[in-house]
């Protein structure tokens, strides 16, 4: 760490340089603003990063020199490598936003652990939304509630009126209701969906309706939930949320997921031509959940867990690929399993049979 004398330095050059930025003189600004950087300031180095990057002072409103993207970068990599955590998120959000910087989620991943380990609310947020929700980063990272909870909530303790922040609080709270490895806390849940609703982020008041229908870490209330519901039609909400949000809200203490141990009954109680072919497409199209696809999903898994192996076969999709369920690999081949129990190695089941393999690398890829 640099000593208060380097540091009183530091700060100095950097003052100067922004001195003379301001009075015009953009020539013995930058020359400044390099010696800052070099002295290891690292909003200096910030600064001369974006300058390369962006090619010349534009930021100062002087003109442009020669954009420099691999000088531009190394500013960035040098401000992270004395520990900056701004320099960490900002170059982070560089490599995934493809506008200065070719895309990279492997290294803004490791940015944005980095920076969440300093406190980045943004790093944060963008982590725990990925380990919530999946399907961000290139695949890289994985549904897993319990980092989920702690990224996120690093996130909602930052004391600037953010909107990430009130995002997170948003993201975390159906988390506490039933997500996989976190202990179920419903108070905890409905307390952080009102933060997020009174700091304006108005569509986690679904989450206090669902609440309030369901007595979810608060007592039932049935007209207070048809209230939140009408406020969320009338503002155009309806349903703008997540599909693993909306799920465990909705369904986290109806325990309609048995336990992986529990065995499927090996005879379906319902002749083939009672299963309704048609419900199991429209669920396993879902892509954002909805009343009628809730109750679309809910139906199959109802037939599922009664051993129809058409409907296992589409339930193990869906956990498969992460459709109206997050995604739960270990869920999907359990449901694959018992779609393929007495199947004709021929019949229709092929992607019980593909999927199994892949997942757990036992059976064959004849597919009939």
């Amino acid at each position: 760490a640099a000593g208060a004398s380097t540091r009183i330095y530091m700060a100095a050059l950097f003052a100067q340089s922004e001195a003379a930025y301001k009075a015009g003189d953009l020539e013995r600004g930058w020359a400044l603003l390099l010696q800052a950087g070099e002295a290891g300031h690292t909003e200096a180095l910030r600064s001369e990063g974006m300058a390369y990057l962006l090619g010349g002072h534009e930021f100062h409103g002087g003109p442009p020199h020669q954009r420099n993207e691999e000088k531009g970068i190394a500013a960035f990599e040098r401000a992270v490598a004395l520990g900056d955590g701004e320099a960490m998120a900002r170059l982070a959000d560089m490599f995934t936003e493809e506008t200065m910087l070719e895309r990279n989620d492997e290294r803004a991943v490791e940015l944005y652990k980095l920076a969440a380990a300093q406190g980045s609310c943004e790093a944060g947020f963008w982590l725990g939304r990925a380990y919530a929700q999946g399907g961000y980063f290139d695949g890289l990272i994985e549904v897993d509630a319990s980092k989920a909870v702690q990224y996120l909530s690093v996130a909602i303790q930052d004391r600037a009126d953010s909107s990430l922040r009130r995002q997170a609080k948003a993201v975390l709270a159906p988390l506490y209701m039933g997500a996989k490895g976190v202990i179920p806390d419903y108070q905890r849940a409905f307390s952080l969906a009102k933060e997020a609703v009174d700091e304006g982020y108005t569509a986690a008041q679904i989450l206090l309706a669902a609440a309030y229908e369901l007595g979810l870490g608060i007592p039932k209330d049935k007209a207070r939930a048809i209230e939140l519901y009408k406020q969320l039609a009338d503002q155009g909400y309806v349903h703008q949320v997540s599909t693993p949000i909306l799920f465990y809200l909705s369904h986290a203490d109806s325990h309609i997921l048995p336990p992986l141990q529990t065995p499927i009954p090996p005879n379906p109680p319902l002749p083939v031509e009672e299963f309704d072919y048609d419900l199991a497409v429209r669920a396993n199209g879902m892509k954002e959940i909805t009343p009628e696809s809730a109750d679309l999903a809910l139906q199959l898994l109802e037939c599922a867990n009664k051993g129809h192996q058409w409907a296992c076969h589409h339930v193990g999709a869906m956990f498969d690929y992460g459709v109206v369920w997050p995604r739960d690999p270990e869920r999907a081949v359990y449901y694959y399993n018992y779609a393929m129990i007495d199947s004709d190695p021929n019949d229709g089941m092929c992607l019980a049979r593909y999927r199994l393999f892949f997942l757990t690398g036992e059976g064959t890829l004849s597919l009939g």
